[in-house]
């Protein structure tokens, strides 16, 4: 309370008391940007208490006035700033449920396609021969035994063909065998030599196994499709609590820093997001390209 007869000092509270309130990268400034006409504690070395902009040394309790109003001030601005960054991760989560709502329903409109197109035509065109070889039977012995063997052969073709639906689903050889298996197998259809490194890895959920083997099916096609590289190398490993995957190749690489993700890749970000996990991608131009995604699980 300012002494009878002389106006109340006016002092700047942007700055003050930000050592309550935790460090601010504005601490001492005014809303002008220039350093506010009151320092918070500590005071200075002379022990002497701050002063207002009229040179009047504050009273105990204009003093701990300011360092309260100081204090609160700077929990506001923390909260805004708390409450713009839940903001952001809200709209980056809503926007990643989208990608993966959009992503599942292409991808069965994909599979609705590939049964259609190729082993619904198969089985059609597979009843039709069974037809006419029935209408020979007895009559052209030889007619009759070259369409039996092409209806057999067309119930391999169309075996094959669900065996490779089957796959792009969810594959038996992950389910029965898990990841390492499952991947050596990819490896070896793969245009790009592959190693895989498996590490012994142990089995995991099979929402886990099945995230970490797309993600890295879609590593492997960006590599064949984009890296005009020699050769890959996928690595697995885990912890107590993490399982890890690395697709390294030997390609042209590029530079990450300007480069935006494809749909490819950031369907690999969202898949492992859902689960908790994290992608990054690491490249240079000339020096290849490393893609490392972690997933953090019980078993």
């Amino acid at each position: 309370m300012a002494p009878r007869g002389r106006r109340a000092p006016s002092v700047s509270l942007v700055g003050i008391g930000w050592e309550q309130a935790g460090s601010h990268p504005d601490a001492g400034r005014g809303a002008s940007g220039h350093r506010g006409r009151i320092e918070g504690r500590p005071r200075s070395a002379s022990g002497r208490a701050p002063r207002c902009a009229h040179g009047h040394e504050l009273t105990g309790a204009e003093d701990r006035l300011v360092d309260d109003l100081a204090a609160q001030a700077g929990l506001v601005l923390r909260n805004v700033r708390l409450t713009e960054e839940l903001r952001a991760n809200l709209e980056e989560l809503r926007a990643s449920r989208q990608r993966l709502v959009t992503a599942q329903d292409g991808e069965r409109r994909r599979i609705e396609r590939n049964i259609h197109d190729g082993a619904q035509q198969q089985l059609v065109a597979l009843a039709v021969q069974t037809r006419m070889a029935e209408t020979l039977a007895g009559r052209d012995p030889g007619r009759e035994r070259e369409l039996l063997h092409q209806v057999q052969q067309g119930l391999q073709d169309a075996l094959e063909d669900l065996r490779v639906l089957a796959r792009g689903i969810y594959p038996p050889l992950l389910a029965d065998q898990g990841l390492g298996a499952a991947l050596e197998a990819q490896a070896r259809r793969s245009s790009v030599p592959v190693t895989v490194e498996a590490d012994r890895v142990p089995r995991y959920p099979a929402e886990a196994e099945a995230a970490v083997y797309f993600c890295v099916l879609e590593a492997l096609q960006n590599v064949a499709k984009y890296a005009e590289a020699s050769r890959a190398t996928v690595r697995l490993s885990h912890s107590a609590d993490e399982l890890r995957f690395e697709i390294q190749d030997d390609g042209r690489g590029f530079d990450a820093a300007v480069t935006r993700y494809g749909t490819g890749v950031q369907g690999m970000v969202d898949r492992l997001a859902a689960l908790g996990g994290a992608l990054r991608v690491e490249s240079e131009p000339g020096s290849g390209t490393t893609v490392v995604g972690t997933l953090r699980l019980d078993r």
